[in-house]
């Protein structure tokens, strides 16, 4: 029992442990100084030696000379995920290696709401790769990067609630944290931006419901809809309609939220919050007041119609009932040059009658159709009488000369 349990220790160890010359190697960064907080963050990288099973991605930044990393990675499906020491390989950015081998970029944000983030400064950026579980960990080469952004003071503590019932909270009540980057440049109105919103310190394993508020003043944030699958939804809709999220083991959340501003309203910047509601009860938790640009919507433009079809002229063309044929066998006589004089040859050809061609019915037609017929029937009226006039003719004269008498023995006979 020992030794199967020792052979099937060793094949586990084969199939999930890389090869002892892996490499993975950071090959750039761009850009290689942030100014910006929304700024993304392109690492390419390459991989070698590697065992052809799923493997999983996050990057990570870190003051130089400190050892807290922090920050977002964009994983595979389109999302953005913070940085955790001990990851949900799931939520990372996968590949699968090609005959050992890999190259790729990833994209990462920094978070200037993390205490790891220390000021402005030079930080060491890294890749950390898993292959089945948070400690088959292979880190990269470290790379640097600038950034030139003011850490955010410290967040002021909240005033206590006037009542047990009350239903909001600033950003930082009870330590929670929820902030939102923008993942859209450019904004039209009417047409759907991104953020990407992240919760921090909330209740562990808790629901929560999201909703965009928006407007041009503080206390009127009812121009926004946020976006559930494929609805929209205004700000005085129900709660239970709006997206629901759940908070990790240690009360944090990261993901995009959809929404837009109503087509109709003017252009300018706009007041953006992300208001996050715990599904089991009624209070509130609000992001910073923060900005967005929003232009004209995109003009529509009606389709161009079809041309009309060319109208098709018709006319009628008069043409006899029928045609005249030359039936049966012909001669016809060539007459052919030669050097003694001329000659001539005669050749037979058959003649097939062609076709009647059908006319319309018209008033014309009908009459001459009825007197060809009457001339027929006077044909064959005529045929009969003059036939009747020349048998009894016949039968006159054989009685006048007795050719009846002398023809009676001789059909006795006959008949005997």
């Amino acid at each position: 029992m020992i030794r199967v349990s020792l052979a099937l220790l060793f094949f586990f160890l084969i199939l999930t442990l890389e090869p002892v010359y892996a490499s993975f190697t950071v090959t750039d960064i761009s850009p290689s100084e942030i100014t910006a907080t929304d700024a993304i963050i392109t690492i390419s990288a390459s991989a070698s030696g590697l065992s052809n099973s799923n493997q999983y991605l996050q990057a990570g930044l870190t003051k130089e000379g400190e050892a807290n990393y922090f920050g977002f990675t964009k994983n595979t499906g389109d999302q953005w995920h913070l940085y955790q020491s001990t990851p949900t390989l799931s939520d990372l950015y996968s590949f699968t290696p090609q005959n050992g081998t890999w190259s790729g970029q990833v994209q990462a944000k920094i978070d200037i709401t993390d205490s790891g983030y220390k000021g402005p400064g030079n930080y060491s950026v890294k890749l950390f790769k898993y292959i089945s579980s948070p400690n088959s960990r292979l880190d990269s080469n470290v790379v640097t990067v600038s950034i030139n952004i003011p850490a955010s003071p410290p967040p002021a503590p909240a005033p206590p609630s006037p009542s047990p019932t009350s239903t909001s909270s600033s950003q930082t009540n009870d330590s929670k944290e929820i902030t939102w980057i923008a993942s859209n440049t450019t904004v039209r109105l009417g047409e759907d931006f991104k953020l990407s919103v992240q919760l921090k310190n909330f209740e562990t394993a808790a629901s929560y419901y999201l909703k965009i508020r928006a407007g041009q003043s503080a206390d009127k944030l009812t121009k926004g809809e946020t976006k559930n699958g494929n609805s929209y939804l205004s700000d005085n809709d129900s709660w239970t309609q709006f997206p629901q999220i759940q908070t990790d083991g240690s009360g944090n959340w990261v993901g995009d939220l959809a929404g837009k501003i109503i087509s109709s309203e003017p252009t300018g910047s706009y007041i953006i919050k992300v208001r996050a509601k715990k599904a089991s009860t009624d209070t509130t938790y609000d992001t910073a007041d923060k900005n967005l640009t929003f232009s004209a919507a995109t003009p529509v433009t009606a389709p161009t119609p079809p041309p009309p079809s060319p109208a098709v002229k018709t006319s009628s063309v008069s043409s006899p009932i029928f045609h005249q044929e030359i039936l049966g066998t012909n001669t016809i006589s060539t007459m052919s040059a030669s050097a003694a004089g001329v000659t001539g040859t005669e050749s037979a050809y058959s003649f097939a009658p062609e076709q009647p061609i059908a006319e319309p019915n018209t008033a014309e037609n009908i009459l001459v159709a009825g007197k060809k017929t009457d001339d027929s029937v006077s044909k064959i009226i005529t045929l009969v009488a003059g036939f009747s006039i020349v048998m009894g003719t016949i039968l006159f004269a054989c009685s006048k000369m007795g050719v009846w008498k002398k023809l009676l023995p001789l059909l006795s006979r006959l008949k005997n």
